[in-house]
């Protein structure tokens, strides 16, 4: 199982956090420099953690337009109607006893693979905190292109791949399938001489990434779906302009006010606001009001 480790990165991935629950796992991400895109997170890793939580997902719902529910069980499939993005994801692992297929270190005609952390954390500044508990492999061309990379969390006993990206461009191309081996393969040696095993969840519809994986001797674990609600955050400047013969005219327009949730301006203030959150999803979890 790896939905632990999951929760964690998600968690570990802002500069910010406020954690609301452990049980199940759900907190609100906080990203100072674009407010928009703060996220709530609920874990559902057994039926019986859907089934306890079902009657309080509406409530869940209203915390933030912007959510993300993550399940192993299919009863989530009723909500899809309140989503803006679904997806199913495999959760796979290293077949018990599979001899393993695939890159085996080095440097080939492809390239070579990279620690990457500082890279990461320069280019992907909403995530740089990622890095202080995960580590990051790149797959660099001859010129020092990045073709992709990973970022891996791990803990004693398991090592979980939890994101890979492959540049514009090359996945589709003829050298995909090699630059996504190459990666993954690193990955499963990494593990292998540390004792660990491996984890990664993928999605479903990732058609070489999933049989790069099943080559390689992975098995499905279990079924993962991913169901996401997205805010529309309109413009409400209420300015408009309107050309008039060679001349521009700026109006202003008068437009329907849409209420977008925020969160309030904790600066200064952070302890009162972490107490006054707490506590009301303290109600919301014990199926208060």
């Amino acid at each position: 199982m790896s939905d632990d480790l999951l929760s964690h990165h998600h968690l570990i991935s802002y500069p910010s956090f406020i954690p609301l629950s452990n049980n199940p796992t759900w907190y609100t991400t906080q990203l100072p420099q674009n407010r928009s895109k703060n996220r709530t997170y609920l874990f559902l890793p057994t039926p019986t953690s859907v089934s306890s939580f079902k009657h309080r997902i509406q409530k869940f719902l209203a915390i933030n337009p912007n959510w993300s529910i993550y399940s192993f069980d299919r009863s989530i499939l009723e909500w899809y109607t309140k989503a803006t993005r679904t997806s199913q994801l495999y959760e796979m692992r290293m077949g018990s006893g599979s001899r393993r297929v695939g890159y085996t270190g080095g440097e080939n005609g492809i390239g070579r693979v990279v620690e990457d952390g500082e890279w990461f954390r320069e280019t992907h500044n909403d995530e740089a905190t990622l890095v202080d508990e995960e580590d990051v492999l790149s797959v660099i061309d001859s010129v020092g292109q990045r073709l992709a990379f990973a970022t891996c969390l791990g803990d004693a006993g398991r090592l979980l791949v939890t994101k890979i990206e492959v540049a514009e461009g090359v996945k589709q191309s003829v050298r995909g399938v090699e630059v996504v081996r190459m990666l993954l393969g690193t990955v499963a040696d990494i593990a292998e001489r540390g004792g660990l095993r491996v984890w990664i969840n993928i999605p479903v519809e990732d058609a070489i990434t999933v049989g790069v994986l099943f080559e390689m001797g992975f098995v499905v674990n279990r079924m993962l779906w991913l169901v996401e609600g997205d805010a529309e955050v309109k413009d409400e400047s209420g300015v408009a302009d309107i050309v008039v013969g060679s001349g521009r005219v700026k109006s202003i327009v008068e437009k329907n006010k849409v209420e977008v949730w925020k969160l309030p301006d904790w600066e200064g203030g952070m302890s009162g606001w972490r107490e006054q959150w707490s506590a009301a999803l303290d109600r919301i979890m014990a199926g208060g009001a």
